[in-house]
C-alpha cells in the first residue's frame, strides 16, 4: 500500500469509530429514558481514568493545536461511580471543550475533593454558552446555533452526561467565566475508603 492509501484507510477508521460513538450515545440515551441502563457504582480511583481520557482525546485536540493540561493532579482521587460511565461523562465534557474552544489553546482539567464531593473541572477559553442556549443545554438534540455549521455532533452528549451523573448520584454544573471561558464541573460523591 502506498502512503495515500494508508491515510485513506486511517480516515475511514476514524470516521467509523466516530459514527459508532454517536450511535452508542443515542442508544444510551434511549436506554436511560426507558430506565434500562444499569450503573454499577463502586469506589473508583478517577486519576487513571482522567489520564486515559486525555490520551484518547489527544488526536482531536492535536488537530486544533489544543493542549490538554491536567493541573495539580493528585496521585489518587477516589469517588463513587460506575467506571465506564465516569469515563463516558469525562470524555463528553472534554470533547465539547475541544469542539467549542478556540484553536491554539489550553484546556485545563482539575480534580479535587471538597467536603463530601469529588469534583472534576474542565475549563476552556472559548466564548462560553450564549444565554439563549443555556436553558436547552441538557435537552437532547439541541445544539448551539452559533456553531451548528462547523461542529460535528448530535447534541446528545450533555443530555446523556446530566442523566448519567444523576444515575450516579452526582451532578453537572457549568459557568461562563468573564471575560472569556467556560467551565464544566462534574461532582460525584467521594468514596470513603
Amino acid at each position: 500500500k502506498n502512503e495515500r492509501q494508508n491515510e485513506s484507510v486511517e480516515q475511514i477508521n476514524i470516521a467509523g469509530k466516530h459514527l459508532l460513538y454517536l450511535v452508542s450515545e443515542i442508544l444510551d440515551l434511549s436506554r436511560i429514558e426507558a430506565g434500562k441502563l444499569p450503573v454499577n457504582i463502586d469506589a473508583v480511583d478517577v486519576i487513571p481514568i482522567i489520564n486515559n481520557c486525555i490520551l484518547s482525546m489527544s488526536p482531536n485536540s492535536n488537530t486544533k493545536n489544543i493542549q490538554l493540561e491536567f493541573q495539580n493532579s493528585p496521585e489518587q482521587l477516589w469517588l463513587m461511580g460506575d467506571p465506564i460511565r465516569v469515563k463516558q461523562v469525562i470524555l463528553n465534557i472534554l470533547s465539547n471543550a475541544i469542539k467549542y474552544g478556540p484553536e491554539n489553546d489550553t484546556i485545563s482539567i482539575q480534580a479535587y475533593i471538597q467536603g463530601d464531593l469529588a469534583t472534576i473541572k474542565v475549563h476552556d477559553n472559548g466564548d462560553g454558552i450564549n444565554e439563549k442556549m443555556q436553558e436547552y443545554l441538557y435537552t437532547p438534540f439541541e445544539r448551539s446555533q452559533d456553531n451548528e455549521a462547523d461542529v460535528e455532533g448530535t447534541g446528545v452528549g450533555l443530555a446523556i452526561t446530566k442523566q448519567l451523573m444523576e444515575l450516579m448520584e452526582g451532578k453537572i454544573e457549568f459557568q461562563n467565566l468573564k471575560p472569556i471561558g467556560c467551565q464544566f464541573a462534574l461532582s460525584f460523591p467521594k468514596a470513603h475508603i
